[in-house]
């Protein structure tokens, strides 16, 4: 019976032995994870995030507005009085996408749309008012309208090849107080209100219009700029 129980107590005493060094090898796992192990893991995941940044960094049109947006915010933060913001958006239908400026919501403020064609950043142009404009997405139409007093000023235009040209110009006065009749003009030729509102309809109730504006944009700054755009790009 002695040794029954003897044998039980050095039964006892190896398992409990057994489970210190268990407990032992948890902490240096803990501790191993809290110190060297978390920071060669995250230096690895930080080495990923870095590989998969330069790898876009390296795509041509993004490596070019990185650089334009950079000068951009040295030329122009300082003086800015509202803090201008980007934003890309696919106008005509390739694959890479338009960078637009947007400094102002004011009245007279449009739109500044760039391209990048034929290994540069282009000018498009500067449409809209009120810090917005309208485009049909891949189709490269623009709409750029600006409305003063009641007397309303529509441009159709159509982008490609690095440049947009105009389609038709739409031109109208019905508030006008010092004419006998109301103003209605395609391409700057008089037209009846029937006419217009029809050319009207074809142009732009019958397209899926999308509206961009200053609201909708990422403020430019000079730190995580870079970032930033890539983060754009990755959407």
């Amino acid at each position: 019976m002695q040794i029954y129980k003897t044998g039980v107590k050095r039964g006892k005493h190896m398992e409990g032995q057994k489970m210190i060094i268990a407990k032992r090898m948890v902490w240096v796992l803990v501790l191993w994870i809290m110190t060297g192990g978390i920071f060669l893991i995250g230096k690895k995941g930080t080495e990923g995030v870095d590989s998969v940044q330069k790898e876009k960094m390296d795509v041509s049109y993004v490596r070019a507005y990185y650089d334009f947006l950079n000068e951009y915010a040295k030329d122009n933060l300082p003086d800015a009085k509202k803090i201008p913001k980007f934003d890309l958006i696919y106008i005509d239908n390739d694959d890479i996408p338009e960078l637009l400026i947007l400094e102002d919501d004011c009245h007279a403020a449009g739109v500044k749309v760039y391209s990048y064609y034929d290994g540069e950043v282009v000018e498009i142009g500067d449409f809209g008012s009120f810090g917005k404009m309208q485009y049909v997405e891949k189709e490269g139409l623009i709409f750029s309208h600006f409305m003063g007093q009641g007397d309303a000023s529509s441009d159709f235009l159509k982008m490609e090849d690095g440049k947009a040209e105009l389609l038709f110009y739409l031109h109208s006065y019905p508030d006008c107080n010092d004419r006998l009749t109301d103003l209605y003009e395609i391409d700057n030729v008089s037209v009846s209100e029937e006419a217009f509102n029809e050319k009207w309809k074809e142009l732009y109730e019958d397209r899926d219009f999308i509206f961009i504006g200053y609201e909708d944009g990422i403020p430019i700054k000079e730190t995580n700029l870079k970032e930033t755009l890539l983060l754009k790009v990755s959407e």
